[in-house]
């Protein structure tokens, strides 16, 4: 049983995350311009779009043990990369504020 587990839950994963990445990443573009520029908002970007070609590496892979063992390794990275994806984003609204007013900016741009 624990197999079928496995294999239903890379079935599921293999389609949903490209999706929610994907959303994120279409999220992300409704952005003030400006601030898509701060450095920590590229990384996040990059981390998202790293993501998702991993991810599409499985697209039409047989559940075999192998492929869920790797995708499993693969889920693994992705969770590590992402972990501090709030505090990067974080950081990267202070870099932007660092530019002067953000209420301003947000007020004529946003």
């Amino acid at each position: 049983a624990r197999e079928g587990d496995a294999i239903q839950s890379f079935l599921f994963l293999r389609n949903e995350l490209p999706v929610r990445l994907a959303s994120m990443m279409k999220e992300m573009a409704h952005l003030p311009p400006r601030l898509l520029q701060m450095p920590s908002f590229k990384t996040v970007n990059g981390w998202y779009g790293t993501s998702l070609t991993e991810l599409h590496s499985f697209t039409g892979l047989q559940p075999t043990d192998d492929t869920v063992k790797k995708f499993t390794e693969v889920l693994q990275n992705i969770r590590r990369r992402h972990t501090t994806v709030v505090e990067t984003l974080s950081q990267g609204y202070m870099e932007f504020s660092d530019f002067g007013n953000v209420q301003e900016y947000e007020e004529t741009h946003c």
